[in-house]
């Protein structure tokens, strides 16, 4: 689990350095990776990305959602095990 922490750390270092404030992500994403902690899983999963996403407010899944794909697809460069969620899996209410 102590991997995907520090995946986030540099994910989120490396769009920082690109420019981007990341303040949403930086806010998020930890419960993200605590929540795949709770859930003993050490990989970004389509399943995992999906049931975090739902637990936020009504009408944030989506936005909640995009945030990890974000974090997956960095992760993926190092963890092949990663899975990128695919757009469209949640619609609107």
């Amino acid at each position: 689990m102590r991997n995907l922490q520090k995946t986030l750390a540099n994910y989120l270092d490396l769009r920082r350095s690109l420019g981007f404030k990341m303040l949403n992500e930086s806010a998020a994403l930890p419960g993200f990776v605590s929540f795949a902690e709770k859930r003993n899983t050490p990989y970004i999963t389509t399943r995992l990305a999906l049931d975090w996403a739902q637990l936020g407010r009504e009408g944030q899944s989506k936005w909640r959602f995009s945030m990890v794909r974000g974090l997956a697809k960095y992760a993926a460069i190092f963890d092949d095990r990663t899975e990128i969620p695919q757009l469209g899996l949640l619609r609107n209410k």
